[in-house]
């Protein structure tokens, strides 16, 4: 989803670069109206705005639902898998403890960096520097998310199973 959206952003954006390009070098009488590059321009901030409940969406995802599910899903597994190494259940089939989290951390830095990367393209296009900027704001926040829902997560979990 993430995808087609960046690229129907990108066809947008390219479609309306090459119609200053067209605009420019054509002659003076063939040249498009004014009109017609403004309207252009305003789909392209409609379509901006149209879509910005799905930018939401991946904001929200990145910052707060996927460290958060990831995190309890990591206690989870070290958990269980302390609770069936000591009763023998599944043989020696076992994940090292520390570094499913670290597994699931380095996901979490992936994804989080990939839906802020659409998100920015989304509402502001190819700006390097905005992207570079969202990444660097929104990383701390996911893996504050990440290592706060592990250790409440622990603890709940701990206290419902013991």
């Amino acid at each position: 989803m993430e995808t087609l959206l960046g690229i129907i952003v990108l066809a947008i954006t390219w479609h309306v670069g090459l119609a200053i390009i067209e605009y420019q070098c054509r002659p003076e009488k063939d040249r498009p109206s004014l009109a017609k590059l403004l309207l252009l321009a305003e789909v392209e901030a409609e379509i901006r705005r149209s879509m910005g409940e799905v930018v939401t969406s991946m904001r929200s995802v990145a910052l707060f639902f996927a460290p958060l599910v990831t995190s309890v899903a990591a206690r989870m597994q070290g958990l269980l898998s302390s609770k069936t190494a000591s009763s023998g259940f599944l043989g020696s089939t076992e994940v090292s403890p520390p570094a499913f989290p670290l597994v699931l951390g380095i996901c979490i830095v992936l994804l989080t960096a990939i839906l802020i990367n659409y998100v920015v393209e989304i509402e502001l296009g190819e700006d390097g520097l905005a992207k570079r900027m969202a990444i660097a704001s929104a990383l701390p926040v996911a893996l504050g998310v990440f290592t706060a829902g592990a250790i409440l997560g622990g603890q709940m979990l701990g206290a419902l199973i013991g």
